[in-house]
């Protein structure tokens, strides 16, 4: 995750004054507990491009996630956003973890993988679910490019902010960004593999129509 250069150049200066030249020493050194992770061991600017782009990419994700469930019965609305938010919860838990373990601080693997979930949403909603053999197609819907173009500005101003990272941030970093995007496009491409089939063989079992939630 991002450290500043001149944080860690001091760190190295002091863990070779003291003789430590332990990798996991000089991660201690660091940062080595959560207060320090979250607020970028108090470094103001970190502080406030990440927690900005934090705010923007939830809120994004939360409309192309609204859009998604709208029309979706009750109960399969109900899943998906416990789902979603189960899934937001675990990746802020594998940020506080991994930082804990290898001594980095921030936030930045918990907004670049809402952006990652924020695109697979959208393409979800723009694809059509699958039928039935036999059954009738769903009636049209409205466009609805509201989602799309506040989902796409927002993937590119959080591209722009990790080119930023990469040019003054370690490897690493970069690396951790694009995984955690990866990271989460899986977790709804998860939870659209898992919750849809079931709320659709839950509405056959009831007799009803197909859910049209796409």
């Amino acid at each position: 995750e991002s450290q500043s250069p001149s944080r860690e150049v001091q760190a190295r200066g002091r863990w070779a004054a003291a003789g430590r030249s332990s990798p996991r020493a000089m991660a201690e050194e660091v940062c080595s507990h959560i207060p320090c992770i979250l607020t970028y061991g108090g470094h103001a600017r970190d502080i406030a491009l990440n927690y900005a782009a934090l705010a923007v990419t939830l809120a994004a994700a939360a409309y192309a996630l609204y859009a998604h469930v709208r029309a979706a019965a009750p109960a399969e609305r109900r899943a998906r956003v416990a789902w979603n938010a189960a899934a937001l919860a675990g990746v802020c838990a594998f940020q506080v973890g991994l930082c804990l373990a290898l001594g980095c601080s921030g936030i930045s693997i918990v907004w670049n993988a809402v952006v990652g979930a924020a695109v697979m949403q959208q393409l979800a909603l723009r694809a059509p679910a699958p039928r039935e053999a036999g059954a009738a197609a769903p009636p049209a819907r409205m466009p609805q490019p509201s989602p799309a173009l506040l989902v796409a500005l927002t993937a590119l101003g959080a591209a722009g902010l990790d080119v930023y990272y990469a040019i003054t941030a370690p490897a690493l970093t970069t690396m951790a960004h694009a995984g955690a995007v990866a990271l989460g496009a899986l977790l709804v491409g998860a939870e659209l593999c898992t919750l849809r089939p079931a709320a659709w063989v839950a509405g056959r079992a009831r007799g009803g129509p197909l859910l049209d939630s796409s």
